[in-house]
This record gives structure tokens, sequence and C-alpha cells, in this order.
């Protein structure tokens, strides 16, 4: 039996998934259309916490912000970890279970780079969404600051997060 079909057929399904939860994000009114899902698998060999920041320029998501989405998804158990911020301050940090799909908007500033499993590395995929014609980008093009400077100036990690904090002694760990 030919299991290229069955492929695409999960891979359209899952497409559809996806377009109907982006469609049911609060303020989108009008029906979208997906064009393009670029993914890509990450796996944090060691904890690394990244700098808080947008997977695109500030400019390109002017242009298209409303028709793009980000997806994060775990491939272990262990789930994995992503911190996002709603504006400046302390930022929130979010644990993601094994089969589910956190989607949020390309204007996200959020940092991963967390690893509570050495083993693992808490692998995991992350998705781009491209919606209404917008021409993907094979490549991000993470940005850390803006005309206010760094972004970590301004948007701090979550409480307990640094220092030695509670929270981290969940990431600095050796299996």
């Amino acid at each position: 039996m030919d299991k290229l079909p069955r492929v695409l057929h999960l891979t359209e399904e899952f497409d559809q998934c996806c377009l109907s939860a982006i469609e049911s994000i609060e303020g989108n009114q009008q029906r979208k259309t997906l064009t393009e899902t670029f993914t890509s698998i990450l796996k944090s060999p060691r904890h690394a916490l990244q700098n808080p920041h947008y997977d695109f320029t500030l400019d390109y998501i002017a242009r298209n912000g409303t028709n793009m989405y980000l997806g994060f998804t775990p491939l272990t158990a262990d789930g994995m970890f992503l911190q996002v911020w709603k504006g400046e301050g302390q930022g929130i940090v979010m644990y993601i279970p094994q089969g589910e799909l956190v989607i949020l908007p390309s204007s996200t500033l959020h940092a991963g780079g967390f690893c509570s499993r050495f083993r693992t590395g808490n692998t995991r995929l992350h998705f781009y969404f491209y919606l209404n014609n917008v021409a993907e980008k094979h490549y991000n093009t993470n940005v850390y600051d803006d005309k206010k400077g760094h972004f970590s100036s301004r948007y701090l990690n979550a409480e307990g997060l640094d220092d030695g904090g509670p929270l981290s002694k969940l990431f600095d760990k050796k299996d």
C-alpha cells in the first residue's frame, strides 16, 4: 500500500485543524486561508535560555502580522517550556505537555532554550503558519532589540527564573 496518500491526508488534516484554531483566536474576523506551513525541529542540548525575541523583523510583522502565526509542540513526554511576554515587565513561563499545540500570533515576544531533561533536550516542533498568500520565509530573522534598545532590558525573565531562583532549579540539572 502506498503510504504517501495517507501522509498527505494527515498533513492536510493537520493544516485544517491549525487553521480552525487560528480562526478561533479572538479578533480574527475574516475568513483565512492557509498558504504555507514551515516546520523546524528544535532540541536544547543544554539549558541556555534565549533572550526575548520576535521571529521576524518588526517591519515584516507590521506588514503581515495578522496573517502569520507561530506554533509550538513537544515531541517527548517531558513536554516543553516557552516564555512569553504580554508587554514590558516579567515574562510568563508556559509548560506545554506532549500532545498539545500552542498557536500564538507572530507578534508574540518569546524565548525558548529551556532544557529540563538532558537526555531528550526537550525536543520540539516550531511551526510558522503563513495565511492569505503571505510569502513563506524559509528562515527566521530573530529580532532582539528595537529603537528603545535590547529587549532583555525591558522584558525580564519570569519571577524565580534568574539567579538560582526556584523556577531556575528545574532547568539546572542533568540526567
